[in-house]
This record gives structure tokens, C-alpha cells and sequence, in this order.
């Protein structure tokens, strides 16, 4: 009896935190990606390209995110890109802006990576935090396609 009662004592703050801190829901949905042209640099042996970048999603996330992004391309082929875009849009009902950081890897037109909502977003995404993987392949010298899957939460 003195274990359910310490027991109690310590879970029950946890029945006092509000819905907001659910846990996360599951997010999926695909996307398109128009790139401008590159400003292209050598640096040791790879290729460096300076680029802007607007994603379109539908799914969980519609709405579109741009911003700036950059691709080494590496003497094996491989490519490891690093962007980050305000996306404008809806998730649900809520809409607002969020800074989205996006890492990707890839090898000819497939690719492969990792998003992550910033801190810095607006209106009813400012309390966004979300995360989660997607993958795709080129369409065409400049545009792409594909998916992804994650999870968010409104803290």
C-alpha cells in the first residue's frame, strides 16, 4: 500500500499537463520540389551548389516552403544537401509558418533524409514541433518528387 501511495504521488503531476502535451500524432503526405539554377563552385575535389528551393507538400503538411539550399556533390557521386525553407501553409485546421530544416543524402536522381521543424514559426504553427524521413527522385534537371512520413505536435 505505501508503494501505490508513493507511486501515486509521483505520476499525479502528470495528470496536470495540459492536452498540448499529447503524445505525437503521426504525419505522411508527398511533396514536389522546384529548384532555381545553381551557382555552381569547385572546392577539393567536389562540386558545391548554391541553390533556391520551394517544396510543395499535400498530405498532413499542404502548403509550400521556401528558402535556400545547398548540394555537395562528391567525386563518388554521392550528394549530401542541407536546406532550410518557411513553409506557408495548413496542417489540420491550424495555419501559420514554420522553419523547416532538411538534410538529405543521395545518389543519382534518388535521395533520401530527414526534416525538422525549428523553433520561429507563426500563428497557430508557432507551438509546431515535428519531425520525420522522406525519399524521392528526380523529374527533371531542376524538379523532384516524393514522400514522407513523421510525426508532429502542437506544444
Amino acid at each position: 500500500m505505501k508503494t501505490l501511495k508513493i507511486l501515486l504521488a509521483l505520476l499525479s503531476p502528470l495528470l496536470l499537463l495540459p492536452a498540448a502535451y499529447a503524445a505525437p500524432t503521426s504525419a505522411s503526405g508527398s511533396f514536389t520540389v522546384s529548384n532555381s539554377p545553381p551557382t555552381a563552385r569547385a572546392a577539393g575535389g567536389n562540386m558545391i551548389l548554391t541553390y533556391d528551393s520551394a517544396f510543395t507538400a499535400t498530405g498532413t503538411f499542404v502548403g509550400t516552403c521556401s528558402g535556400q539550399a545547398v548540394t555537395v556533390t562528391h567525386a563518388d557521386g554521392t550528394a549530401n544537401t542541407r536546406a532550410t525553407c518557411t513553409f506557408i501553409g495548413m496542417i489540420g485546421d491550424k495555419s501559420g509558418t514554420a522553419i523547416f530544416l532538411v538534410v538529405a543524402q543521395g545518389r543519382g536522381s534518388s535521395f533520401r533524409g530527414h526534416f525538422t521543424v525549428l523553433a520561429g514559426g507563426t500563428g497557430d504553427l508557432a507551438r509546431l514541433r515535428a519531425e520525420g524521413s522522406f525519399s524521392g527522385t528526380a523529374t527533371g534537371p531542376l524538379t523532384s518528387a516524393g514522400t514522407y512520413t513523421g510525426q508532429i505536435n502542437f506544444r
